[in-house]
Parts: structure tokens; sequence; C-alpha cells
């Protein structure tokens, strides 16, 4: 599965949806290696065409690179000769997510469940309606609640306080997120989730201490750092916000909210 972001910042909403397209996700060093890795694996599919591992690895590259274009004309093709492989309708749907075009991501996702009902495809388009605001969502986490894993109440809470948050009810929200929590307290997005309401309920002071423990479950979480450090700045603390910012760049070198931040902080002394 695949991680999404939320209408605030990348990388945190969709907890459910996580992950990368192949097994191992290579980081590469410059664009020249990326170039000559588009040309093997091009090559390679030309002797291999049947080979999912490495259409996988080259919209991997695609997705890395964010040519979601060329990712897609990919997959589409795959769909087009084998239309009955849940994978690739999987596939497409968290490339149409990253692309901004949720409905037809539900839409894949879908596919992709009547192919192969799981669990995992059911909680993703629950989780998508949540962020559409679709009260689908309360639906279909009616039918997660009762599934048999372990997590499952779990997540269909979660979910519940998602679709809550999206539509603007931030108590309803908040409620949900605790419950979520009372069922596992090592929920650190269920924590950043409900900071994040309590933030739009002006609850600053609130949305740290959460955030605290957060972090107290997962400490190398840039989220929710950055959103630690949203919160301070919102309290006045710009020092405090600073610090929290710097842990950010420690756990995710390079992030441009986070050093966006700083900066905005540094010329308002």
């Amino acid at each position: 599965m695949f991680l999404f972001t939320s209408s605030f910042r990348i990388a945190v909403l969709l907890v459910l949806l996580c992950g990368t397209f192949a097994a191992c996700e290579q980081k590469k060093e410059s664009a020249a290696k990326e170039s000559n890795e588009e040309v093997r694996l091009i090559t390679a599919l030309k002797l291999y065409p049947d080979s999912a591992l490495l259409t996988e690895n080259l919209a991997q590259l695609y997705r890395d690179q964010q040519e979601y274009g060329k990712a897609q004309s990919l997959i589409a093709e795959k769909i087009m000769v084998d239309s009955s492989t849940a994978r690739w309708h999987e596939i497409n749907g968290v490339l149409q997510l990253e692309s901004g075009d949720t409905l037809q991501a539900i839409d894949s996702y879908k596919k992709a469940f009547a192919l192969q009902p799981n669990e995992d495809f059911l909680k993703n388009i629950a989780t998508l309606y949540a962020y559409s605001g679709n009260d689908m969502a309360i639906v279909l986490a009616g039918d997660i609640a009762n599934m048999p894993a372990s997590n499952s109440k779990r997540d269909a809470i979660y979910i519940k306080g998602l679709y809550y948050q999206r539509i603007r009810k931030q108590a309803l929200a908040v409620e949900q997120f605790d419950l979520a929590l009372k069922d596992n307290y090592t929920f650190s997005e269920a924590y950043i989730q409900k900071a994040i309401s309590l933030s739009e309920l002006k609850n600053y002071t609130e949305a740290v201490h959460t955030l605290d423990k957060a972090i107290a479950v997962q400490n190398n979480n840039p989220d929710a750092w950055y959103y630690k450090g949203q919160y301070l700045e919102a309290l006045g603390e710009k020092e405090a916000a600073t610090k929290a910012y710097e842990m950010v760049l420690l756990y995710s070198p390079g992030d441009a909210d986070a050093t966006d931040a700083i900066n905005s902080l540094q010329q308002k002394k």
C-alpha cells in the first residue's frame, strides 16, 4: 500500500496507503543515473514483456521522478493486455491519487477490490471516500469494523475520524481519533490527525501535547515534528518551533516545508 497526503502537508493523511510498487525502492544519485536506469529497464522489458517486476520497477522509477504521465501510460498498457490483475488497478489508483485525481483513484481501487476482495483494498477505498468528504466512508467503515483482522476496528474508527475532519466537524473527529488511540495507544498517525483537528479548533496547546505523545511513540516521524513546529509558531514560541523544524530535517533531510519554515522564522527575527 502507498502513502498519500493530507490537505495540509505531504505524507500524513492516508496512513493506509503506503509503500512502493516494487519490493525495494532504489535511491537515485543523479539525473544521468536515472536516465541509464530507464534505458536498462525499457530494454529489459522488450526482452521480457510479461515481467511484472520490471514493469513495477519502471513505474516506480517514473514515480520517483514525478513523471506520472509516463507511469500511468505504462500501467494503462498493462491493463489493456491484462485487465484481470488487481495489482495493475491498485498501482493505477496510486498514480491517479498522487496526480490529484481522487475520483479516478477510487474507481481503480474498486476494480482491484472486485478482482481481489481483500481488507486492504476496502480500507483504501473507504479512506479515499473519507478524504473526499463522502459519507460512503462511514458505511464502509462499518463493514471494516466487522472484519477479522486485529486492527480492523481501530482502522474503521480512524477512517471515521478522517471523514469528520474533512467535513470540518473537528470535535467529532477528535472523538474518533481518541477512540482509535484507546484501541491502540501506539497509533502515531491518529495522534497526528487528532492534533490537526485540535489546531482547527485553535487549541494549539493541546495539539502540541498530542504531538509530544506521537513523538514518544515514534521519535523519528518528521510529520509529527513538523506539525509541532507549526503549532508552536501559532503559540508564539519561535525558538522551540525552529528546533522542531530542525528535527524534521534530521529525519527527513532536505524537507522543503521545514526548510521554508525555518527560513521564514529567520526573516522574522
